[in-house]
């Protein structure tokens, strides 16, 4: 029957209370007959969970405590091995707290007792219904609690490498136990990333399990984990792990693809070629899961090793063009400077849509513009509901990246394969005058607004603070807060004529049917900085006006401009403004209708 423990004992195994132990006077030096002196039976009392006075101290990692108890209480090495409620031993807390000294205390203190145990120095009925065989017992280390987990798979879940290879030292076997959730000692190793224990492992000459959860394999989990030096070891001890594939039938280089690994993607391929060639359940091979996602790196080392796995398709019968996802315009002209996927410009997927078609029914600028420029014989290819590109960009709410793809359509289309479809009916139908006119409104409301802020500037240039003497001076040249107000008031004057001037040039340029699309961002950025110009030749003037007489009113007048500079800068701020603003719009059109529907009842 386990004896409940005494509070006080609790109290002071909690607090690491060495001084605690030197109260007691044990009656004999050992354990006789099986039966613990009166004083030593006080010390292995459990709590409610089943912890022992070692359980409380490991937590904590009080070492001192632990070993004092050892020396001082030799039944106490007994507690080692008994678990809590969730059949963990005092090791399995001090592993997954990484106190490895407290660990190496525990393991040297019960190796110390079993050896004298085997050389009869002790005797102990207490231990004879552990023994096992002669020679052996159930220890601590290898231990196991209701989850399956022993020490080491503590240690590696919680990220304490150390301690996990001074539990590898004690017990090589370990390498071999498996928790409930078939999660094997190497499967851990890499899913946490412990490349020391791995190598270990992997180096030693013990057996161990590769077994791990869901279909998985210790490789599937090392790709996300650890080096490509870990990788190749893996390979090379077991490179039959290459091809197998977990319950979605993806095998490593699937998780190499989406991870974007290049170098895990050559190491697999190098020892296992035919990787490349499976399909998943999806029926997606490596290359083409890479390319959906935008993973090129993985997709140039895939075509580098496997050049032939671009021809396959999935099951809708597009190509690895037909899913890949480009970052930016540099990413996909390197891409289709690549032999292979430039063959595949213009090849058609099951439903007739070439890689051009997909791009424009997915407003994909950047994908439409890298093909247009890198061959634009494939315009007028029609798809099995016989439309060209140019029909389905006009199906679309145009943005103006796909205005300008349009654009580009409609230069290069052939007159005598013009589309046959009927005319669709969309507000936004597109055509170079179209875009010109949206454009040209653009620049026509950037105009009049650096128009009217350039009439202020040019009159605050003459209206200063402080006025003029007799002589037809500022009266405060010289005061440094009238410096910063000129120099200010003439760089947003500047600003907002670089804008004038920007305007005339575009319309200069739509004259002749030009672009000038690259004008209006750089307008809008240096109106923005003109602006600023702007509140801060404001805050100086006021400043200069006001801080003689009153000080905190300049402060105020210089602090509030500032943060209508940050709600522009944080476009957040303004958007949450906004919504909390529109919700209230919304209520109280509510509490209106409810209103007035009651005033109609009564």
């Amino acid at each position: 029957m386990t004896t409940p423990m005494d509070v006080y004992l609790e109290t002071a195994a909690r607090e690491g209370n060495e001084g605690y132990l030197n109260d007691f006077h044990l009656q004999s030096n050992g354990v006789e007959n099986g039966e613990a002196a009166p004083d030593e039976s006080y010390f292995l009392g459990q709590t409610s969970d089943g912890e022992n006075i070692f359980h409380l101290a490991a937590s904590r990692g009080y070492y001192g405590f632990i070993v004092k108890a050892l020396l001082k209480i030799p039944a106490a090495v007994l507690l080692i091995c008994r678990g809590n409620s969730y059949g963990e031993n005092p090791l399995h807390i001090a592993a997954r707290l990484g106190h490895l000294e407290v660990v190496q205390a525990l393991v040297n203190s019960y190796k110390s007792h079993l050896q004298n145990v085997k050389d009869k120095k002790v005797r102990s009925t207490l231990l004879s219904h552990m023994v096992v065989e002669e020679g052996t017992s159930p220890n601590p280390w290898v231990a196991q609690d209701s989850s399956g987990n022993t020490p080491l798979h503590e240690a590696l879940r919680t990220g304490y490498e150390e301690v996990a290879m001074y539990l590898l030292d004690v017990e090589p076997r370990l390498a071999n136990y498996v928790n409930n959730a078939a999660e094997g000692t190497p499967y851990l190793s890499a899913a946490y990333g412990h490349e020391q224990v791995l190598e270990k492992i992997l180096t030693s000459d013990v057996s161990y399990s590769l077994s791990a959860p869901a279909g998985l394999t210790p490789l599937h989990a090392a790709i996300h984990n650890c080096t490509e030096d870990v990788v190749r070891l893996f390979l090379d001890k077991h490179p039959e792990l290459a091809r197998k594939a977990d319950r979605r039938r993806q095998n490593a280089l699937y998780y190499a693809a989406v991870a974007d690994k290049e170098g895990h993607v050559e190491v697999i391929l190098k020892t296992e070629k035919s990787c490349a060639y499976l399909r998943d359940e999806k029926g997606l091979s490596p290359l083409l899961i890479a390319a959906s996602l935008g993973q090129l790196k993985a997709v140039r080392a895939i075509l580098l090793h496997c050049p032939q796995s671009i021809t396959i398709c999935d099951p809708n019968g597009k190509t690895v063009l037909h899913l890949m996802k480009l970052g930016s315009y540099q990413e996909g002209t390197e891409m289709l400077s690549i032999p292979a996927l430039k063959r595949l410009i213009n090849i058609p997927d099951i439903e007739g849509n070439t890689p051009l078609h997909l791009a424009a029914r997915n407003s994909d600028h950047i994908m439409a513009k890298v093909i247009l420029d890198t061959d634009k014989t494939g315009i007028n290819l029609r798809n099995k509901e016989g439309y060209t590109p140019w029909d389905l960009i006009k199906l679309q709410e145009l943005s103006e990246n796909m205005a300008e793809i349009g654009y580009q359509l409609v230069m290069h289309l052939d007159d005598k394969q013009t589309p046959s479809q009927p005319q669709v009916i969309n507000q936004t139908t597109l055509c170079p005058e179209n875009a010109n006119e949206r454009m040209q409104k653009k620049f026509s409301t950037l105009g009049i607004i650096a128009v009217i802020l350039a009439a202020i500037t040019f009159a605050a240039g003459f209206s200063i603070p402080g006025g003029f003497d007799q002589r037809g001076y500022a009266v405060l040249t010289l005061d440094t807060v009238f410096k910063v107000f000129m120099l200010s008031n003439t760089t947003a004057m500047c600003g907002y004529t670089f804008v004038l001037f920007s305007t005339l040039w575009a319309m200069m340029l739509a004259q002749r049917d030009d672009q000038p699309r690259f004008l209006l961002p750089f307008s809008i950025h240096i109106l923005q900085l003109s602006f600023y110009a702007t509140l801060i030749a404001f805050v100086s003037s006021a400043y200069a006006l006001t801080s003689a007489r009153s000080l905190w009113l300049a402060i105020v007048l210089v602090c509030l401009p500032p943060c209508a500079v940050l709600l522009t800068i944080s476009k957040s701020v303004v958007f949450r403004l906004a919504r909390f603003f529109s919700r209230l719009r919304i209520y109280k059109n509510r509490i209106c209708s409810i209103c007035s529907r009651t005033l109609h009842l009564i």
